[in-house]
């Protein structure tokens, strides 16, 4: 299978068309202005590009045509186990990638020990759910939704990209 047909088959999965095609320039300079008009945690609405936009999971789902429906990927994840964080492994990176210990204490894997596939959808993942700049190593959380992403899990993109803006903002806040 090549390239466009991975892409094309997990972008039907998810019932990603619109959001996956949304132009990234747009969408970063919506993101910036959330960042920089958020005060509060606790707002129901925020100024973006002169208007009043309702701040929470389902208005971001709405904006990108998402359907509310159950959410998979947090399933996935309250019910991780060690046998299944050695599955993730063999199926999104190459074979002998085990778990590393960062300096934090965060399991992490090297971005090189992805699968060309994997990379493919890891790139998406941190520009359009989960902002990042470090991109040499992935935490286990970001793993765990890419895996959810590939194997086609429903996920709550909402929910997702409303709590990292928070937790951001959050960070930014308390400066």
């Amino acid at each position: 299978m090549g390239y466009t047909e991975v892409v094309s088959s997990v972008v039907e999965k998810h019932g990603w068309g619109i959001f996956y095609l949304h132009p990234y320039d747009v969408l970063s300079k919506v993101v910036k202005e959330f960042y920089a008009h958020i005060t509060s945690l606790n707002n129901a609405f925020i100024y973006v590009c002169c208007a009043l936009v309702l701040f929470d999971k389902d208005s971001i789902n709405a904006q990108y045509g998402l359907s509310k429906g159950p959410d998979e990927h947090a399933d996935f994840v309250k019910a991780m186990s060690p046998e299944c964080l050695v599955q993730v492994l063999v199926d999104v990176c190459i074979e002998g990638t085990q778990w590393s210990i960062s300096r934090i204490n965060c399991d992490t894997i090297d971005r090189i020990s992805l699968k060309p596939q994997c990379k493919i959808w890891y790139h998406f993942l941190k520009t359009h759910l989960i902002p990042s700049t470090p991109n040499a190593t992935i935490c286990k959380d970001r793993l765990l939704l890419l895996h959810s992403i590939i194997v086609g899990r429903k996920i709550n993109v909402g929910k997702i990209i409303f709590c990292e803006i928070r937790r951001c903002a959050q960070r930014l806040l308390a400066h």
